[in-house]
């Protein structure tokens, strides 16, 4: 008789022991969720960053090339100059 007392005392414990380890799997399961939600958040984060990195770029290379351009302008101009001040000192002999 003692035996089956036991024996049941074990099968409520396994029980119990079931009925804890479902309940920690759905509670771990929504855990998986919100880390899952939080990388999703983190991921658009990134996406924005990294976009914003290429739009910074993009303007300094567009700046680059302006500089550039101004560069040659103004050596355009400064040799233009220099023709009209020895065409001028030339032709003032």
């Amino acid at each position: 008789m003692e035996s089956l007392i036991n024996l049941m005392r074990d099968v409520q414990l396994q029980e119990q022991a079931a009925e804890q380890a479902s309940l920690d799997a759905a509670t771990g399961g929504s855990n998986i969720l919100a880390m899952v939600e939080g990388y999703k958040t983190v991921l658009e984060q990134a996406k924005e960053a990294n976009d914003m990195v290429v739009k910074v770029h993009n303007l300094l290379h567009l700046l680059f090339r302006i500089r550039r351009a101004k560069n040659i302008y103004c050596q355009f101009v400064l040799a233009a100059c220099r023709r009209s001040v020895r065409g001028k000192s030339n032709s003032g002999n």
